[in-house]
């Protein structure tokens, strides 16, 4: 999704903190998703 929109240091550090199993990553999930769909909906 983030690759999508062209956000790749976005992409690149979601997938660090993946790897990292940062908890605070996790509690974040639902607020990231949120905003990110609200921006491709801006997109179209």
């Amino acid at each position: 999704m983030l690759r999508g929109l062209k956000m790749y240091g976005m992409a690149q550090a979601v997938g660090d903190l993946i790897e990292q199993g940062a908890p605070a990553f996790d509690a974040a999930v639902p607020m990231l998703s949120q905003l990110l769909k609200a921006e491709m909906a801006e997109r179209e």
